[in-house]
């Protein structure tokens, strides 16, 4: 072989390890479609704040489809991955994009929302925190919203909790059968976990001992994973009083993690089938496999170098994070354990 061909041997072999810069900027909150085949991305990209929608290649790669037309926040997919929920900043309303129309129909006016984020109850409600819109009912997929659904053009609201939502507030969601369950977290009060049935919300139990911290509930509603201060805990909802099945003490998230922007990032993420947990810290992402409870994918980055979202497809082969410094959008393939494939 000669000189030239082993350079271009090494060359390429180098090409396909390295981790390719997908989309400058800084994305801040990550979320694949239900089917995993897009990538739904709020943050700054080329000095501009926007939310963009990424088509995933069979190499891999990310290939920008499109931007939500307005400011946006809390954006989520509908049960389908055809369209995105999101929230219009400039007209403090809940508008549906329709990815293959590329059209915008607008929705519910809702200027009560103090941070903005935004989660899907079930195919009929919304949560837009710390309130739920009991009303609000794309009863269809694709959904459709309609100022029929806005009685005298308002959505009817309930509270999600009795706590001053403070500074941040988050809500995950599961989307069971036999009904829904809604785990919240607000700023200075405790986690809370609450049952939604037939059009009631209740609350089951409270995790008073959590402090600043990010939450994610597994599909199933079985799970829910916390990340704050105090570590990264993974908790049991099936009993009647929660229990920590795992907990790791020696990666956490610094007071100074937590601020305004901490509503929108996505630092916890479950496989569909709720066996992995991607986990996003300040210095590195890495992927667990709760079943043998063991780290399969450990990214470490320097001081100056801070990841903010990460995100595992649904079948938990894919992952992306981003972070600060133009880190960018990066995927990474996630190689299961036999006990999980």
């Amino acid at each position: 072989m000669s000189t030239r061909s082993l350079f271009l041997l090494i060359f390429l072999l180098f090409s396909a390890c390295a981790e390719p810069l997908k989309s400058p900027g800084t994305a801040w909150s990550l979320a694949f479609s239900p089917q995993g085949d897009k990538l739904l991305a709020g943050g700054r990209f080329d000095n501009v704040t926007a939310t963009r929608v990424y088509e995933l290649t069979p190499e891999r790669s990310l290939n920008q489809l499109t931007s939500l037309p307005t400011g946006a926040s809390g954006a989520i997919w509908s049960p389908a991955g055809t369209q995105i929920f999101y929230l219009n900043l400039d007209e403090s309303r809940i508008d549906l994009f329709d990815l293959q129309q590329q059209k915008v129909t607008s929705g519910c006016p809702c200027d009560f929302f103090p941070q903005g984020t935004l989660s899907l109850l079930n195919k009929n409600e919304l949560i837009v925190a710390p309130c739920l819109i009991a009303d609000f009912q794309p009863t269809k997929e694709p959904p459709v919203i309609t100022q029929a659904f806005c009685p005298e053009g308002q959505p009817s609201t309930r509270e999600f909790g009795g706590c001053d939502a403070g500074t941040v507030f988050r809500v995950s969601t599961s989307h069971r059968v036999e009904g829904p369950v809604a785990v919240s977290y607000a700023g200075g009060c405790p986690v809370e976990v609450w049952d939604y049935r037939d059009g009631d919300i209740s609350l089951r139990y409270q995790l008073p001992d959590l402090k600043q911290c990010w939450i994610k509930v597994s599909d199933d509603g079985q799970q829910l994973a916390t990340l704050g201060v105090a570590g990264l805990s993974i908790w049991n909802l099936t009993a009647e009083e929660p229990k920590r099945l795992i907990h790791f003490a020696e990666k956490r998230i610094s007071p100074t993690g937590f601020h305004s922007l901490a509503a929108f990032q996505s630092r916890l993420s479950f496989s569909q089938d709720g066996h992995l947990l991607a986990v996003c810290f300040e210095d590195s992402v890495q992927v667990i496999d709760l079943t043998v409870r063991k780290v399969i994918f450990d990214r470490q980055f320097n001081q100056s170098d801070l990841v903010l979202s990460c995100a595992l497809s649904p079948d938990g082969k894919t992952l992306a994070w981003s972070g600060n410094r133009e880190m960018g959008i990066r995927l990474q393939a996630v190689r299961r354990t036999a006990a999980t494939e």
